[in-house]
């Protein structure tokens, strides 16, 4: 009786621990689920700082912060290229298009600085297409002034005029009349450079509106100017003369004499412009000198260009040969040196395109490195987890181990399948997901609980039957053991 009850308080202990055992699993599973599923979303390339500033605030100030964080490897080029689309690369994966689009933004800023215009226009019109596609003005904005300034930089008008006008529903929108007085205006003074001025007339005349309503001085200059301008451009001389002369005068009226060089370089050259095209050549003269004096001040070679071009014009008309070919020879030598800036310039924009293009390489080589790298390590996974199986099968058919330690092997060879099973699915998690936490954290719940039943039979299958083999093969085992022993003994 005695026996009985022991027995009966030992299966009851077995079956405790075998319920507690169950559920320690089950919410090591869960939780094993889980901590991989946010270790993997919450890998973090940047420094907690800068993701800090990052979270924040609109496109403007997300590209903000990129842009102080990527200035920081200003000294190196090549480096600086390689943080830029690592960095890119980052926002890819978090599926942060933003993120992208704004370090997109430095890399266009970075190739037009560098006079690469193709490249700065490769980067830009993508970006403008997917900063549209989400309606984010603000980056719209940001992206366009590279678009436009690259196109005008390259003498294409036309595409210049095209993207800039993209920004006037959305200064209207905003109510910005400072934003649209300074679009009208930049789109007049395009149209005069390309010499539509009927077209440059009709902006600069809206944003001479808007700069009267605002009352603010020097946009009213600017505006005045740009209308000059185009009546310069159009060859309406007597027009072009009176908001000349107004522009001038509104500007010395708002800033002091030396407050700019580059525009009082830039309106005597006007005058000079205009003058010598009336023939009045000794007031052509007057100005350009005027200019020449500013420009030289403010080392403003393309205006000295002009000024030069002015003068032995000038000197030309009125019979002073000498003086025509002094400044023939002056305007050859600003050429020579425009032309060897140009090369200058040719050669930073194919050094960058070079570098950029080498890091694309590299970082394509290393992302396949990886790739291989990761899936090598699958293969071992799988032969491990297929080796494992093997050895588990062939100990549950020997006598070397216990049934307790069938158990154990059995229940971790489960685990390491299921979290296996995570690993794989984890990154199509992150993908449907858009790396949301709460979302992943729903998803991640959901496959464990509809894993957690069939790892619930395969334990009971290791359990009754793996276990009550191995206990049946030990038994087996046992009786030949004693029959073998009897055998002796009788002999």
């Amino acid at each position: 009786m005695k026996n009985m009850q022991e027995m009966k308080k030992l299966m009851t202990d077995k079956n405790i621990n075998w319920n507690r055992i169950k559920k320690m699993k089950i919410f090591f599973m869960i939780t094993a689920f889980l901590l991989l599923g946010f270790m993997h979303g919450n890998a973090q390339d940047l420094s907690k700082d800068v993701l800090e500033k990052y979270q924040y605030g609109n496109s403007l100030e997300k590209y903000n912060v990129i842009k102080s964080y990527l200035n920081t490897f200003n000294k190196n080029e090549n480096i600086l290229i390689k943080q830029s689309l690592e960095l890119i690369d980052y926002f890819k994966k978090q599926n942060d298009y933003t993120g992208v689009d704004c370090g997109n933004v430095f890399l266009a800023f970075r190739a037009y600085d560098k006079h690469n215009y193709t490249t700065a226009l490769n980067i830009a019109l993508p970006t403008f297409s997917s900063f549209k596609t989400r309606s984010d003005t603000v980056g719209i904005l940001m992206i366009t002034r590279v678009i436009d300034y690259s196109y005008y930089a390259t003498k294409n008008y036309a595409e210049a005029v095209k993207y800039m006008k993209e920004l006037i529903p959305i200064y209207i929108a905003q109510k910005n009349k400072q934003g649209l007085n300074f679009i009208y205006n930049e789109i007049g003074s395009v149209y005069g450079q390309a010499f539509q001025p009927d077209s440059g007339l009709i902006f600069a005349q809206q944003s001479l509106n808007l700069a009267y309503e605002l009352n603010n001085n020097n946009l009213i200059t600017s505006s005045l100017a740009t209308i000059a301008e185009n009546y310069i451009a159009k060859g309406d001389y007597d027009l072009a003369m009176p908001f000349l002369k107004k522009a001038t005068k509104q500007y010395k009226i708002t800033f002091a004499k030396n407050d700019s060089l580059i525009i009082y370089t830039w309106f005597n050259n006007d005058y000079a412009q205009a003058y010598l095209a009336m023939k009045e050549y000794d007031s052509a003269i007057y100005y350009a000198h005027r200019s020449l004096e500013f420009s030289i001040k403010s080392n403003d070679i393309v205006q000295q260009l002009r000024t030069y071009e002015y003068l032995y014009k000038s000197f030309d008309k009125i019979g002073k040969q000498d003086s025509s070919n002094k400044y023939y020879r002056l305007a050859g030598t600003i050429k020579d040196s425009l032309l060897g800036s140009e090369k200058v310039k040719s050669i930073e924009a194919a050094t960058f395109s070079a570098l950029l293009r080498q890091q694309e390489i590299d970082s394509e080589n290393i992302k396949n490195e990886n790739e291989r790298k990761q899936n090598i390590q699958f293969v071992l996974i799988v032969l491990g987890i297929i080796i494992f199986i093997v050895v588990f099968i062939l100990l549950s058919h020997s006598v070397i181990v216990t049934e307790k330690w069938i158990s154990f092997f059995g229940i971790l060879g489960l685990l390491i399948v299921f979290e296996f099973i995570n690993l794989l699915i984890h990154p199509f998690i992150e993908q449907a997901s858009h790396h949301s936490p709460l979302l992943m954290l729903i998803a991640l719940v959901a496959i464990a609980l509809l894993l957690i039943p069939i790892h619930h039979r395969l334990e009971k299958w290791i359990k009754e039957k793996m276990t009550e083999k191995n206990k049946n093969i030990r038994l087996e085992n046992a009786k030949k053991t004693i029959e073998k022993l009897e055998g002796k003994t009788n002999n």
